[in-house]
């Protein structure tokens, strides 16, 4: 799995939403593209950690300053953006943290 953020409008380009959106790429073995998808709005959105969840899937972590499209509670200037996905990359749900500052996660690990 690979996460990182794009500003091409010609990756998933029927998602491509803003500036920058966070990118996901699930690859086979060989390195072949399996499926991508793109999330965020209309401003700045960054993905820096993915790891696997126990049901299979997914959750990204990264930071926004959004306030529409995916993103669905603005708290602020910039606000780290937690992403849940499913097996195929489908948006399970996504949550916003922080305050009226800029607020922005790099990482995350799973704890068990």
């Amino acid at each position: 799995m690979l996460v990182g953020s794009t500003e091409s409008t010609t990756i998933d380009s029927n998602n491509h939403k803003g500036m920058f959106d966070i990118w996901v790429v699930k690859i086979k073995g060989n390195g072949d593209i399996l499926w991508q998808k793109t999330f965020g709005g209309s401003g700045i959105d960054i993905g820096k950690s993915i790891e696997v969840t126990s049901d299979s899937g997914y959750v990204v972590a990264g930071f926004t300053n959004s306030t529409n499209g995916d993103i669905t509670n603005s708290r602020g200037s910039t606000d780290f953006w937690v992403l849940k996905l499913s097996t195929n990359g489908t948006l399970e749900w996504e949550k916003t943290y922080g305050g009226s500052g800029i607020d922005e996660a790099f990482s995350l690990k799973k704890y068990s």
